[in-house]
């Protein structure tokens, strides 16, 4: 079965959670944290990576926190992913790191995989956050 990173994953608590406040309120990482007991590290991580990509702004201070500021109508799974992990939403074969897979060269099965590549990133693009975090 398919595994999502642990990234895209706590991206998407953080958004839900921001997304369920009133639009003035902001939404702290120590906040997010204690109520869903996980890692300060990496959701703060994952909170910069949105903020670097306009996904949310901050507020610094004691009463700070962060904010949504996109439509996550406009907003695809693909395009979270992204920008959560720092790279494309990809199989190995078709990255551009030279270790990813020893059969690389030699491989029999690289055209189906691209097809599975080329369906995976449509059908993540398809997905639009807001429709996954709604229910």
């Amino acid at each position: 079965m398919f595994k999502i990173n642990k990234r895209v994953e706590y991206a998407l608590i953080a958004l839900k959670h921001m997304s369920l406040k009133k639009d003035s309120c902001l939404t702290s990482v120590k906040e997010l944290c204690n109520e869903y007991s996980i890692s300060f590290d990496v959701m703060s991580k994952v909170l910069q990576k949105l903020l670097s990509n306009k996904i949310v702004i901050s507020k610094q201070g004691t009463c700070g926190g962060y904010c949504i500021v996109v439509d996550l109508k406009e907003l695809s799974l693909l395009s979270l992913f992204e920008i959560v992990t720092s790279k494309d939403a990809q199989i190995n074969c078709f990255s551009s790191r030279k270790s990813d897979c020893s059969l690389k060269m030699t491989c029999n099965i690289k055209g189906p995989m691209c097809e599975l590549n080329n369906k995976l990133r449509d059908f993540y693009n398809s997905i639009l956050v807001y429709d996954l975090l709604k229910s």
